[in-house]
C-alpha cells in the first residue's frame, strides 16, 4: 500500500493524500496486516469492508476501491499471485449490494436560478477577492478546488480559455473552460492588480485562497439564499434544463462529467467546445442581468 501511494501520489491533491492514509490506517490495515500479503483473499476484503458498507456506504466503497487498485499494483509488480480480492466485478459484487442502492444522497442545497441575478447583483458589491472567486465559480460553473487553485498560466485570453489541469479535476481529466466576456472581465482585473502564482490570494500572497472561505461568505452574508457554494452548478444545470433547448452532453460538459455510457462515450470523442461556448456566454449574461 505505502508503494502504491509513494509511487503515485504525486497526481493527488493534499486532500487525497490525507484520506487515502487516513481510511487504509482506520479500517484496512487492522484487518488486512494480520495475514501475509499473498494469503489475502476476498473475505479478508469482506472483514474490512462489512462492517461498515451500510452506515458509511461512501466511505466503504472509496476503501474498496483504493484496495483495488493497490491489489492490482501488487500483481503488476509481481508482489501478489492474483486475482485481484478486492476487484468489485464478478467478486465483491456478489457479496454487498451495490452501494449506489443504499447509499442516502443529500444534494447540496443550491439557490433558485430565478433568483440568481438578484443574488449575483449583490454578490458584486462585496469587495473582496473571496466575492470575485465566488463570482468566478458560478460563471465558469466549477469547483470550488478548481478555482481557488487555478494559476494564472492555465488562461488563454487569445482563445477564451481556461485549462484546469487533471490533477485537479474530480475525473482526474484535463477540462477546458470557456471564458466568458465576464468571467474574462474578473481574471483581467486580478491579473492587473497582481502577478503571484495563483489568481486568487488570501492573506498569504504565496497560497491559493482558503476553500473554505466562500462557503463561510455565503453562510454569513448571504445567509437568507439558503445556498451552498457546491450549489451552484445545480443552479446552473437546472437553468439550462428549463430555459433553452441545448444539447444535453454539451451542458453535462460544462459541468465536467462523464458520458456515463461507456459505449456512447467510446463514439462521442468531442468535448462539444463550441455549443459550450454558446451555453456560458447566455449563462453569464443571465446571471448579469441586474447589473
Amino acid at each position: 500500500a505505502e508503494l502504491y501511494m509513494r509511487d503515485n501520489e504525486a497526481s493527488w491533491t493534499a486532500k487525497s493524500k490525507h484520506q487515502w492514509r487516513a481510511t487504509l490506517h482506520d479500517y484496512a490495515y487492522p484487518h488486512l496486516d494480520k495475514k501475509p500479503l499473498d494469503r489475502l483473499d476476498p473475505s479478508d476484503i469482506s472483514c474490512v469492508l462489512r462492517p461498515i458498507w451500510q452506515n458509511k456506504t461512501e466511505t466503504a466503497s472509496r476503501i474498496q476501491q483504493r484496495l483495488a487498485r493497490i491489489f492490482s499494483y501488487a500483481i503488476t509488480k509481481k508482489l501478489f499471485p492474483g486475482p485481484n480480492p478486492a476487484e468489485w466485478q464478478n467478486n465483491l459484487e456478489n457479496i454487498f449490494p451495490a452501494a449506489a442502492s443504499i447509499k442516502v444522497v443529500t444534494p447540496m442545497k443550491s439557490l433558485d436560478y430565478h433568483h440568481m441575478p438578484d443574488f449575483f447583483a449583490k454578490l458584486g458589491k462585496v469587495r473582496t477577492v473571496s466575492s470575485l472567486a465566488l463570482q468566478f465559480l458560478i460563471l465558469t460553473a466549477s469547483r470550488t478546488i478548481e478555482v481557488t487553485h487555478c494559476n494564472l498560466d492555465e488562461f488563454d485570453e487569445r482563445r477564451l480559455l481556461w485549462t484546469v489541469p487533471a490533477a485537479r479535476m474530480k475525473a482526474r481529466k484535463e477540462h477546458k473552460v470557456p471564458l466568458t466576456r465576464q468571467s474574462l472581465a474578473i481574471v483581467k482585473t486580478i491579473k492587473h492588480n497582481h502577478n503571484h502564482r495563483y489568481l486568487f490570494t488570501g492573506s498569504n500572497p504565496d497560497k491559493p485562497l482558503c476553500n473554505n472561505i466562500m462557503g463561510k461568505m455565503m453562510r454569513t452574508r448571504f445567509k437568507e439564499y439558503n445556498a451552498t457554494v457546491h450549489g451552484f452548478r445545480a443552479t446552473f444545470r437546472n437553468w439550462a434544463a428549463e430555459t433553452n433547448d441545448y444539447d444535453p452532453y454539451a451542458v453535462e460538459f460544462c459541468l465536467a462529467h462523464q458520458i456515463p455510457n461507456k459505449s456512447e462515450a467510446a463514439y462521442l470523442r468531442t468535448s462539444l467546445l463550441s455549443k459550450r461556448k454558446v451555453i456560458m456566454q447566455d449563462w453569464s449574461d443571465y446571471v448579469f442581468q441586474q447589473k
